[in-house]
Parts: C-alpha cells; sequence; structure tokens
C-alpha cells in the first residue's frame, strides 16, 4: 500500500502541508533574523528546536507520512510561538525602559523651560503695567525684542520635544506640546520689532504656556510612578 501512487486526496493533503511548511520556514527565518539582532539566547533555543522539527516535518512529507509530518509541524508552530513571546517581552521591556527614558528627559526639559519662561513672563507683566501708563521706552523696547528671541528659542526647544513624541507615537502630550509652539511664536512675533506689545493678551498666551506645562509635568510624574510600580 506504501508503494501505490497516492490518490487525488492524498495529493491534496500533502499539498497543503508542503504550503504550510513553506509558511513555517519563512517564519523561522524571520523570526531568527529578530533573534539575532536582539541577541535573545532564549528565543534562539526555541528557534534551534522549531528548526529540527520542521526538518523532521519536511523528511516524512519527502516519505509520504502525512501524519508524522502534522506532528512535527504542530511542534515547530508550539516553538515558534515560544520564540514570540521571548521577542515580545525582550519588546516590551525595551519599549518600556524607552518611554521612562523619554519622560525623564521630557521632564527636565519641561523644568528647565519653566524656570526660563516664569522670569520672561514676569517681567513682560511688569511691562504692561509700564505701557498702560504711556509709551514704552527705549530700554523697554529693547528688553522686550530680547524676550522675542528668547521665546523664539523656547520654542524650538519645545518643537525638539514634540519630534521625539512623534517618533514614540505619543499624540496626547504631542498636542498640549504643539500648542505651546504655536503660543510662543505668536508670544515672540508680539513682543518683536519696533512697536512690541506687551498687552494683556501676550501676557495670557505666556500664563497658558506656563500652564500647560505645569499641567503636563505633573502628568509626566504621574505616569512615571505609575511605570515605576508597574516594573516593581
Amino acid at each position: 500500500q506504501k508503494q501505490r501512487e497516492p490518490g487525488p486526496e492524498q495529493e491534496q493533503a500533502m499539498k497543503a502541508l508542503a504550503e504550510q511548511q513553506k509558511q513555517l520556514e519563512d517564519e523561522i527565518l524571520r523570526l531568527a533574523e529578530e533573534a539575532k539582532q536582539r541577541k535573545n539566547p532564549e528565543a534562539r533555543r526555541a528557534l534551534e528546536d522549531a528548526v529540527e522539527a520542521s526538518r523532521k516535518a519536511q523528511q516524512a512529507m519527502q516519505q509520504g507520512e502525512e501524519e508524522e509530518s502534522q506532528q512535527q509541524q504542530e511542534q515547530t508552530q508550539k516553538k515558534l510561538e515560544q520564540a514570540r513571546e521571548e521577542l515580545e517581552e525582550e519588546r516590551d521591556s525595551y519599549l518600556d525602559q524607552r518611554q521612562e527614558e523619554l519622560l525623564f528627559r521630557m521632564k527636565e526639559e519641561l523644568r528647565a523651560f519653566l524656570e526660563k519662561q516664569q522670569p520672561i513672563t514676569l517681567e513682560t507683566e511688569a511691562l504692561q503695567a509700564e505701557a498702560d501708563k504711556g509709551s514704552l521706552s527705549r530700554p523697554s523696547r529693547r528688553k522686550l525684542n530680547q524676550f522675542a528671541e528668547e521665546e523664539q528659542a523656547l520654542s524650538k526647544r519645545v518643537e525638539t520635544m514634540v519630534t521625539a513624541l512623534t517618533e514614540e507615537g505619543n499624540l496626547v502630550y504631542r498636542t498640549v506640546l504643539q500648542a505651546n509652539r504655536d503660543d510662543l511664536l505668536e508670544i515672540a512675533r508680539r513682543l518683536a520689532g519696533r512697536n512690541p506689545d506687551p498687552s494683556r493678551f501676550t501676557t495670557m498666551l505666556q500664563r497658558d504656556v506656563e500652564k500647560r506645562s505645569q499641567d503636563l509635568f505633573a502628568a509626566l510624574e504621574r505616569l512615571a510612578r505609575t511605570i515605576e510600580l508597574r516594573l516593581s
């Protein structure tokens, strides 16, 4: 019976097994490349077992042993799943670490940003009182022009944070910082030129920028504590 020509049903079954074998081999190669890049020994051991089971499945197919081939393919799939889990666990740990590093960097950036922005806001409000009483003196206009340059520089620092959040796919925090960047550019425009405008609208924009930054800083601290608890 083993020497008989296979019937249509058996040919169809062996064809399906061959297609599945090709898919398994492709998945082995893909995961092997990822495991090599990540240098994950547990995943590599699981893949070595998957390769051995795949080899046995291929031999069984060549000998027309359908049941044995199916069993070895199931073993291959089991070992591939184990390798995936090992790589996903490492990937999640890596992403948590990257996120934690980004949050720490953002917190420090926001802290430094507020240290520079708050004095500018206070001095702009003081010059606003001067403007309300009459025209601004030349030294006051020069001071406001200097603030315009500083606000422009701060907007570039915020843009750096926006770029980092975009790369990480964090749209919520990015939206907050984009609003800050836009307001800082508008503040810089108002304080620049021969007739700088330290009006209440200008200082309101400055206070809005500060408030968003303070709220975002507090949110980052809460998130950092949550990550620490999860990792511990």
